[in-house]
């Protein structure tokens, strides 16, 4: 599904794709959302953002993923924000055709 998506973009202006991932940044900063379902795991909307935002980095290497890497590093830092390391993990994941990344939990010490 995300295919057609990116395939649908093809002819944006460098512009367009940067308005993409600030639209992605948007709605990841929207604490509206909860970002588990009732479960306890990642909600499908989610995840379907971060693996959507996986996508939009790797097909169009030109936007720059630095803010959004940095908002999240930030809001772990200072919000505590833990679950949005579960983007970062998707995004590096899907931009570099990572398959077996092991991410180590780190303590609050750590982040220091």
């Amino acid at each position: 599904m995300h295919e057609a998506q990116l395939l649908a973009m093809v002819n944006c202006s460098d512009l367009s794709l940067d308005i993409a991932a600030f639209c992605c940044l948007c709605k990841l900063a929207d604490t509206q959302d909860c970002h588990f379902d009732p479960e306890g795991g990642y909600s499908v909307q989610f995840r379907y953002l971060a693996d959507f935002m996986g996508q939009l980095f790797k097909k169009y290497s030109g936007v720059d993923v630095q803010p959004i890497l940095c908002y999240i590093c930030h809001m772990i830092r200072d919000e505590n924000q833990f679950t949005l390391a579960y983007v970062i993990f998707v995004v590096l994941k899907t931009m570099y055709g990572w398959s077996d990344i092991v991410v180590d939990l780190l303590k609050a010490d750590q982040l220091d």
